[in-house]
Formats: structure tokens, sequence, C-alpha cells
């Protein structure tokens, strides 16, 4: 089974596009994760928005928050994918 994982700078937050990319998974029956990337760099705002905009998404999406700087969050990213 094939995954596609969807990149989300915690610093910037969801995009246009990246909703679009979503919308179209979505419609395609594909299924996918959000992995939220350089969270240590993150402010507790731009966290908080970031989180919420991909919890909106679903209960059947994985979403990740992680710092490969800081190693936050990889061990829960190769768990899941067996890696």
């Amino acid at each position: 089974n094939k995954e596609v994982c969807i990149l989300i700078d915690a610093k910037i937050g969801f995009m246009p596009i990246d909703v679009e990319m979503i919308e179209y998974l979505k419609s395609l029956n594909i299924k996918f994760s959000i992995i939220i990337t350089k969270i240590d760099k993150a402010n507790q705002s731009q966290k908080y928005k970031v989180k919420n905009q991909a919890m909106s998404l679903g209960n059947d999406v994985e979403i990740f928050l992680v710092s490969a700087t800081k190693k936050i969050g990889l061990n829960d990213l190769i768990e899941f994918y067996n890696l």
C-alpha cells in the first residue's frame, strides 16, 4: 500500500497549494499523512495554528510533528512506517 506524505513547514502553515493537494488526494481516495516540519523553530502560536489546521482534516489522517535538527518526533515516524 502506498501513502503520500505531505510536508508542512510549522512556521508557514498550510498554503493554498497544500490544501488543493489534500483535496485532490481525498478525491482519489489516496491515503496521506501530514508531517509538520521544523517544529523546533515555530513559536507557540504558529504550532497551535498549524496543529489545528492539520487536525481539521479528519481523524483518519496521521499527523507527525518533527524536527530533524533537534531529533523531535523522528521515532514516531520510524515506528509508524516501519523504517
